[in-house]
């Protein structure tokens, strides 16, 4: 008995995949829900009204009617399909059909679905066709100012003046100052402290003038009050210790030597304010460079951020 109601089943669950299939064919010429085939004019608002995401109505469709069946076919328990059964699949057959039908899509009517999505697609490619173009210029002029950037760095600022420049500077004005010192300008009974102290003051001296004309070396391509006072004590000290050379001067030898130690002195002072000059030259030229350098940096970031 059992193998009878399974095969009356099969016969009738395949009667009525076989009146699916007709039916189907059937409602795809039919009108959908007896009011022609005419689409349905929308607003645009709900044109973009999201729509939740389903399984594909087919397959929802085929797979209800097939177990719909199934379970009709055996539980009749007949060797015949019953027309009762037949006409209940017809029924739900044809009400999925007309509800997963759907009409070609047809841009033609206005106010319907598809003209307005056909419309907001052409939009689409409108802006696409006026922004490539943007896009490819922006890309370029990015290209251009990162070229502009790496060609406009200026490198590692000019390094400081060696502190062994520094050092023989002091030392070499200390030499020249210090016998002046002793021998005319601090007459003490012991010699050793006259020699100390002109050392001590000749070091001093030194100092001074090479601090003060090596200083404030990012004042540009001009010397600042403070590299002026160091060139002007420098002239100045130079001239004051030949003349008190030249004071105690008794021979030929001894002027021949106050004008050569003076010479000395201004050939020490005029070689530092080369180098400051110098230095501070090429700061200025760096600092004009670096300058460019940053503005083209910002021009490329500002670049970067509108593309």
């Amino acid at each position: 008995m059992k193998s009878l109601n399974t095969d009356d089943g099969r016969n009738s669950l395949g009667s009525s995949l076989r009146a699916l299939a007709a039916l189907t064919a059937r409602a795809k010429s039919e009108p959908v829900n007896g009011t022609g085939s005419q689409p349905q004019p929308v607003s645009e608002d709900k044109l973009h009204t999201e729509i939740p995401q389903q399984p594909g109505l087919i397959l929802k469709w085929q797979t209800d009617l097939f177990e719909h069946g199934k379970r009709r076919a055996i539980d009749s328990g007949a060797l015949e399909p019953q027309a009762a059964d037949v006409a209940a699949l017809e029924s739900h057959a044809s009400a999925i059909a007309r509800e997963a039908h759907r009409t070609a899509f047809d841009a033609t009517q206005v106010g319907t679905h598809d003209h307005l999505r056909d419309s907001e697609h052409k939009k689409v490619l409108r802006d696409r066709d006026e922004a490539e173009p943007a896009v490819k210029f922006a890309t370029a002029e990015v290209r251009e100012r990162e070229i502009a950037a790496a060609q406009a760095y200026p490198g590692e600022p000019p390094p400081p003046v060696p502190l062994a420049l520094r050092v023989a500077a002091v030392v070499a004005i200390s030499i020249t100052t210090a016998p002046t010192l002793h021998d005319c300008v601090f007459l003490i009974p012991d010699d050793f402290i006259a020699w100390f102290v002109s050392l001590v003051c000749g070091l001093f001296l030194g100092l001074w003038i090479t601090l003060m004309i090596l200083g404030d070396p990012h004042s540009g391509p001009y010397r600042s009050a403070t590299n002026w006072i160091g060139l002007g004590s420098g002239i100045f000290i130079s001239l004051a210790l030949g003349a008190l050379r030249l004071k105690g001067a008794c021979t030929v030898g001894d002027y021949i030597f106050a004008i050569a130690m003076t010479i000395l002195d201004l050939g020490i002072v005029l070689g530092l304010e080369s180098v400051a000059s110098t230095r501070r030259t090429r700061y200025a030229d760096w600092h004009t460079g670096n300058t460019a350098w940053e503005q083209a940096k910002k021009a490329l970031e500002n670049g970067q951020r509108a593309s």
